[in-house]
């Protein structure tokens, strides 16, 4: 029987990084290739792996600069989905790969980090708009999975793909009492919603949850600041979800 989905993500593969670093007419007819062997599936939504420091640049918060070539690439994407009948959700501000995050971002507050994300999303959200692709975008994914910590030494990236560099557990705020847990949280999803809101009045925004509904990630904290839910619930897999169906299903009925 034929395999028919409603949405796809492409996994962590260098050749979509490739693509947005480069863009040359290779890389742009996989891309083409790749969006039509979605719409033969039958998926009307593309999840879209994008990491932060893939798109932006600067040696400190001054100098921030986005990366034309990058934004240029996501727009022939979009262009390309769009034709497709595929609407994009843009799982943004990530950082799965550490070797690219320049060092000095590591040294800053919680506070500042947060700030080179508003401006990430402030510039991605008015180029979207401006490039009439507005209405090509499911939704504004503000970062994968994330966390807080109370440790103030705790490592920034967490959750590292065994035998690789990849690390998809991101800790947004770290040396915060437990009590200070929620409104921080709500915090750091304020600032960042306002700033693509502020830029592409259609947005809608998420934030790709850990299946915790009772984390201060989850619906009765920040959905109220929220366009939709987004919470990850993967089917049993021994390798990277060792889960029973049991437990993957009462996620789901938490989260309904």
């Amino acid at each position: 029987q034929p395999f028919k989905v409603f949405g796809v993500q492409p996994l962590f593969g260098d050749w979509m990084r490739e693509y947005f670093a480069s863009g040359g007419e290779s890389e742009r007819n996989d891309i083409v290739t790749f969006l039509a062997g979605a719409k033969a599936c039958n998926a009307n939504v593309l999840r879209l792996h994008m990491e932060l420091w893939d798109f932006i640049e600067g040696d400190d918060i001054a100098s921030l600069a986005i990366l034309p070539t990058p934004f240029a690439n996501l727009m022939y994407f979009l262009k390309i989905a769009r034709k497709n009948g595929i609407y994009v959700l843009l799982a943004g501000n990530n950082f799965w790969h550490t070797s690219t995050i320049p060092a000095w971002f590591d040294l800053l507050s919680n506070a500042d980090r947060w700030t080179v994300s508003e401006f990430y999303f402030a510039s991605l959200a008015s180029a979207i708009l401006e490039a009439g692709h507005s209405s090509t975008i499911l939704g504004y994914e503000l970062i994968s999975e994330p966390i807080i910590s109370s440790n103030p030494a705790a490592e920034w990236y967490q959750g590292q793909f065994p035998g690789t560099d990849l690390y998809f557990i991101p800790c947004i705020a770290r040396g915060v009492a437990a009590i200070d847990g929620p409104d921080t949280v709500r915090d750091w999803v304020t600032l960042l919603a306002t700033a693509i809101r502020a830029n592409d009045p259609r947005a809608n925004v998420t934030i790709g949850n850990l299946p915790f509904v009772t984390s201060s990630f989850g619906p009765a904290n920040v959905g109220d600041l929220l366009d939709f839910l987004s919470p990850h619930i993967y089917p049993p897999n021994l390798l990277l979800n060792p889960v029973t169906l049991a437990q993957a299903i009462g996620y789901a009925e938490d989260w309904a």
